[in-house]
């Protein structure tokens, strides 16, 4: 005699009881996310200041005290806490401040398009509401470079002297061979992608179960570490901003272009270039003759940026890649205390 058929009632309180430990399961784990994302919030509160710009607070992290004020440029996708090895050692000599461009870090998202100007008018702005005299020694790293440089073609009274981390430059992407184009187009793609798949984990929380996963440098103090991958991990509008900023790269290249700068006048300028080249991103294929070709290009263009000042020196970090001052923090605080040097009386 076959085995008789289990009954629909009792196989549906089988499926009930499964469904329920599942839901049960997901809210606990929604439930201990949200807990650890208050946590890491208030563990990692913002080290400087929140200045208003009306309607939106941009955070300021100045220290160390005299003149001229140091004001470090993050790259492309950075928060001011890049410069955790450089800041305390140049706080020694000077007022330095670092801070997030808005969308970044502890800053709020501001109301214009993450370019070149708009950049340029919102640090003016900051440093005039927070108090931060000039005249200044702007230090900008990659992109941040470009916004320097931007910076010190419209407000040159402003500007005492320079130094460029491996600034970007308005015409690096001119005449280079179309596979760049397509590999930019497929980082741009790919990063889509992954902040569509990373956005609903992060406002869940449950980024916030595994903060280290954001993957902030190595290089970097543990405790600064750690509030990078807090920030990141808690809020995704950092990496939207970034993606933001990253697709308004040629309109800021357009900026600078249209500015025609063709002099910084004599301040001391340093503009310190990578001596290794950068890995491509993941995914990423391209003929290394272009590569080659595109660092020549690269580096061509770090030797006119210095020809810009009869005070501007070309320095080549020879042990670093792109984030020299990750790499070779010594060498970007010798920079700054060499201009600084210069511009004392």
């Amino acid at each position: 005699m076959s085995a008789p058929a289990p009954r629909p009632r009792r196989a549906w309180k089988i499926v009930r009881r499964i469904t329920l430990i599942c839901v049960s399961l997901v809210a606990l784990c929604l439930l201990a996310g949200m807990v650890a994302r208050l946590n890491l919030l208030r563990q990692h509160p913002a080290p400087g200041v929140l200045v208003d710009l009306g309607g939106y607070r941009l955070h300021l992290h100045c220290t160390g005290s005299g003149s001229p004020a140091v004001i470090l440029e993050s790259g492309q996708g950075e928060l001011g806490l890049t410069w955790a090895n450089v800041q305390p050692v140049v706080a020694k000599t000077t007022r330095v401040c670092s801070y997030d461009r808005a969308g970044y870090g502890w800053s709020e998202p501001g109301p214009q398009p993450r370019t070149a100007s708009a950049s340029v008018d919102e640090l003016r702005a900051l440093l005039q509401k927070a108090g931060v005299a000039p005249p200044y020694v702007l230090v900008g790293h990659s992109i941040g470079g470009l916004y320097a440089k931007l910076y010190a073609h419209r407000y040159p009274d402003e500007v005492a002297g320079m130094v460029l981390v491996d600034s970007s430059h308005e015409d690096q992407n001119e005449g280079l061979d179309p596979a760049f184009a397509a590999a930019i187009q497929q980082v741009t793609s790919q990063s889509e992608r992954q902040i569509s798949q990373i956005k609903p984990l992060i406002a869940s929380g449950i980024m916030a179960l595994a903060p280290g996963m954001m993957g902030a440098s190595a290089k970097l103090p543990a405790d600064t570490r750690e509030a990078y991958n807090a920030l990141l991990a808690t809020d995704s509008r950092s990496i939207e901003t970034n993606l933001a900023e990253f697709k308004a790269t040629e309109a800021s290249f357009a900026e600078v272009r249209a500015a025609n700068i063709t002099t910084l006048g004599a301040i001391p300028l340093l503009v310190l270039t990578r001596g290794q080249a950068e890995p491509l991103p993941p995914g990423v294929s391209i003929d290394p003759a272009v590569v080659a070709q595109a660092e020549e290009r690269f580096h061509r263009l770090q030797t006119e940026v210095a020809a810009l000042s009869s005070g501007g020196h070309l320095v080549v970090v020879e042990d670093s890649g792109h984030n020299i001052q990750l790499d070779q923090p010594a060498a970007v605080i010798g920079a700054i205390e060499s201009v600084l040097e210069a511009v004392r009386p």
